[in-house]
């Protein structure tokens, strides 16, 4: 707010220090006599009655000021879009290879009349003996072990490609009995394996047969314990599973080839021997 001009009481003549005479009329001025003070000036719009107009505030932010809050917001991008890059870089660092997995290896099915045979110039029954029973349970799935015949036998193996033979017989079951000893039909069927691999036929026998089912004592145990008990080791021999008539019981029968053969028999539960 301005000071109020000095002004002369008579004249209305401004003045320029209270006291003295007015240089206008010449009256006597008081000391330190001041003009009353002048209202605040309002505007007024036309046809608007009382009512103020305010002026509009002026904005504090010059150029300079808006200019910096740019470029800072531009920085601050640029850091971010900087911290991104980076940590992707450091996962592409880290992160493993993929594994690469090996295709499997192919194999291929087993037909259904292969029953294992590794080596016909080395036949080993205990290897060929489950392939024998599916394939005979494939025939009739009621199908029970009725004998085992192997000839000529060398070291629990019997040599196929040079002339050897081995028969698997099954047969059904009559119904009369069950288990071991159990009467089994006439037409039965057989697994052979000869020079040229394994082969199935149904033959039909003399007479009415007994079932024998799977021994506890293993062809190549019983070829071992059949040695042991007398029969010359080296030497070609025959070897059978068969229900005895004599004992009541399965039996494995060991037998040398040729003139004044050797006999031996096993109990092919247990694999004692049963005659020496």
């Amino acid at each position: 707010m301005q000071t109020p001009a000095l002004v002369c009481d008579e004249c209305g003549m401004v003045l320029s220090a209270a006291g003295g005479r007015c240089p206008g009329c010449g009256a006597n001025q008081p000391d330190g006599h001041q003009a009353p003070p002048e209202p605040p000036r309002q505007q007024y719009i036309a046809g608007v009655i009382d009512e103020k107009v305010e002026p509009e505030p002026k904005s504090n932010m010059t150029p300079l000021a808006i200019g910096g809050g740019v470029i800072a917001l531009v920085l601050i991008g640029l850091a971010t879009v900087a911290l991104m890059n980076s940590k992707e870089e450091q996962v592409a660092e880290v992160a493993p290879l993929p594994t690469v997995l090996e295709a499997p290896k192919k194999v291929e099915p087993k037909g259904p009349d292969d029953i294992g045979i590794k080596d016909l110039a080395a036949v080993d029954l205990d290897l060929i003996w489950g392939g024998a029973h599916s394939r005979a349970l494939r025939w009739n799935r009621d199908a029970v072990l009725v004998s085992v015949e192997a000839s000529p036998v060398v070291a629990s193996k019997v040599d196929a490609k040079g002339g050897g033979t081995v028969h698997f017989v099954y047969g059904t079951p009559t119904g009369e009995g069950f288990g071991t000893g159990a009467r089994v039909q006439r037409e039965q069927f057989q697994v052979s394996v000869g020079p040229e691999g394994s082969t199935s036929s149904t033959i039909t026998a003399a007479k009415k047969g007994r079932a024998v089912l799977d021994p506890n004592c293993p062809f190549s145990e019983a070829t071992r314990k059949l040695i042991g008990a007398g029969i010359i080791d080296g030497l070609p021999f025959s070897v059978k599973l068969v229900l005895s008539e004599k004992f009541k019981r399965p039996v494995w029968e060991g037998k040398t080839l040729g003139d004044d053969p050797i006999v031996k028999t096993l109990d092919a539960s247990t694999c004692t021997i049963l005659i020496r």
